[in-house]
Order: C-alpha cells, then sequence, then structure tokens
C-alpha cells in the first residue's frame, strides 16, 4: 500500500545565537568605527544599536562534536 504523505523529518535542533559578525563597516556617533568581520557577543550594546550591519552566529561545531 502506498504511502500517503511523505515521512517527516524529525525537527531540527534549536539553538540560541551567541555572538554576532559585523558584514558592513558602520560608524555610530558615540564610538569608533566597527570594520567589517569584527565578531562580538549577542548582548553587546553595538549589536543591539545597529542589529541591520550584523549577521547572528550560533555556538561553534568541535570536533568532538563532529565525530
Amino acid at each position: 500500500m502506498p504511502r500517503l504523505r511523505p515521512k517527516q523529518k524529525p525537527p531540527a535542533e534549536r539553538f540560541e545565537f551567541t555572538e554576532a559578525i559585523c558584514v558592513e563597516g558602520f560608524s555610530v556617533g558615540w564610538s569608533d568605527p566597527i570594520r567589517r568581520g569584527v565578531v562580538y557577543p549577542a548582548d553587546h550594546p553595538m549589536v543591539r544599536a545597529a542589529p541591520e550591519f550584523w549577521r547572528w552566529l550560533g555556538p561553534s561545531i568541535t570536533d568532538e562534536e563532529v565525530e
């Protein structure tokens, strides 16, 4: 008998974003210029002040987790 619904994938693990990387250099009047590629913690005031210049990063994968 054919299966009527395709097999569903298990839900992906959700993780909390821990860091943010700057994708475009910018400057806010009260701080030094921020260069592209700089990584800050997700709760850093600069990340919260200008979220449009940042991309979120999750926990890094170590060699132990891959094996």
